[in-house]
């Protein structure tokens, strides 16, 4: 998988009742809300984007696109 534009990737370093504890390439430690994740795993790695104000618009559009070809073409690893 490709890496998102402003992403930062993360692996699930453990799983507590409410958070989830993450840690970058770059050794940074973050607690992160459960209920702000799909279910995830113990080892998973994931990307944390973060985007402005004046991003969001067009990052939402590129992903639906992105999401849009992918369902039509049925393509099983391209997203």
């Amino acid at each position: 998988m490709t890496q998102l534009p402003h992403s930062l990737k993360a692996t699930v370093e453990q799983i507590k009742e409410n958070q989830v504890e993450l840690a970058t390439e770059s050794g940074h430690r973050l607690m992160w809300p459960k209920e702000r994740l799909a279910d995830v795993e113990i080892g998973e790695t994931i990307e944390l984007v973060a985007l402005s104000r004046h991003d969001i618009e067009s990052e939402r559009a590129a992903l639906a696109k992105q999401v849009l070809n992918y369902m039509l073409s049925g393509d099983k690893g391209a997203l």
